[in-house]
């Protein structure tokens, strides 16, 4: 499992110039309803390319329940700059960087304190 070090409380009080990832947003347009009331599939585009970013696990380690007899990965977060336009639902984030490839729907949204958004990702397509 690919790790990042990298901390949002650090993360936010740096400039474009140090996010070490670029990543791809794609936006979901919604399907349309024929004559006959049924609805298209919604389609998925590249919204924004090449968006500075850096992608990052909370804890580099699995986890096993012992209760429930699971292992759970830890959960991928992914800093964005200020400047993307980015919501929970209608967008996901593509990676092609080793370690992190796929596509994420988003999971958790917020902003953080110096602008950046942090988002809580989903891998919905294995690459």
């Amino acid at each position: 499992m690919a790790t990042n070090m990298f901390h949002p409380s650090f993360m936010a009080g740096i400039s474009d110039l140090f996010f070490q990832h670029t990543c791809t947003i794609q936006k979901e347009t919604p399907g349309t309803m024929d004559g006959a009331g049924q609805y298209s599939s919604s389609t998925w585009a590249n919204d924004q390319t090449d968006v500075p970013c850096v992608f990052y696990y909370l804890s580099p380690f699995a986890r096993f329940d012992m209760h429930n007899m699971t292992i759970t990965e830890e959960t991928l977060i992914v800093v964005l700059p200020s400047s993307v336009t980015i919501a929970e639902s209608g967008y996901r984030i593509v990676s092609t960087i080793p370690g992190f490839i796929g596509t994420y729907s988003i999971v958790k949204l917020r902003g953080e304190d110096m602008g950046n958004w942090i988002a809580t990702l989903e891998k919905v397509i294995d690459p």
